[in-house]
Parts: structure tokens; C-alpha cells; sequence
């Protein structure tokens, strides 16, 4: 089979694993959007920006061989980065398509 093909194949498995781990975050900032929100969803950015890193060296420490990172400060932002983005992004796609957290009636 051609590398395109397979890297294709993998970059759909991976788009629809994403799709499944991320789901019950951008429901819990749906939930905290609706009930708190704009405050209680920067709130939850701020979280996760400050659990992300952690949990990553973590599991850097408990499998080296998946990932490593690199010494300094630079790597502990980048991982806060692109937590955050991650929450954000995905939040506003579900909001593009669903309408605004408060829109719903109660």
C-alpha cells in the first residue's frame, strides 16, 4: 500500500480517536459555559492550562519511549499552548454548530 494512503488512513483514525477522548472536555465546558459563562469557561482554560503540562511530564516520566520533552521552560508553554488551544478550538466548533451554551432553555 502507498505511504499516502496508510498516512491517510492514520490521520482518520486519529481525527475520530481525538473526537471520542475530547468529547466529555467540550461537554464539561458547555455545561460550564451555560451555567457560569464566559468567566467559568476562561476559568476552565486556566485549568487546564495549569493540568495539562503535569500530565504530560507524567507520562513522559512513565513512558519514555512515547514521548520526550525537552529541558527549559519553553516545552512546559507549548504544552499549556496547545492545551488550551484544544479546549478552545473544539468549544467554539461545537458552539458554531450547536448555537451559544445559553441559547438552550432550560
Amino acid at each position: 500500500m502507498a505511504p499516502e494512503i496508510q498516512l491517510l488512513g492514520l490521520t482518520g483514525v486519529y481525527a475520530v480517536v481525538l473526537a471520542i477522548s475530547l468529547t466529555p472536555a467540550y461537554l464539561v465546558t458547555w455545561r460550564v459555559a451555560r451555567r457560569f459563562g464566559m468567566r467559568g469557561l476562561t476559568t476552565c482554560l486556566g485549568v487546564v492550562a495549569i493540568v495539562g503540562p503535569p500530565r504530560d511530564y507524567a507520562f513522559a516520566r512513565q513512558f519514555p519511549a512515547w514521548i520526550t520533552f525537552a529541558p527549559g521552560l519553553a516545552p512546559i508553554l507549548a504544552v499549556a499552548v496547545t492545551y488550551v488551544l484544544w479546549i478552545a478550538i473544539g468549544h467554539g466548533v461545537m458552539r458554531l454548530f450547536a448555537g451559544p451554551a445559553r441559547s438552550i432553555d432550560a
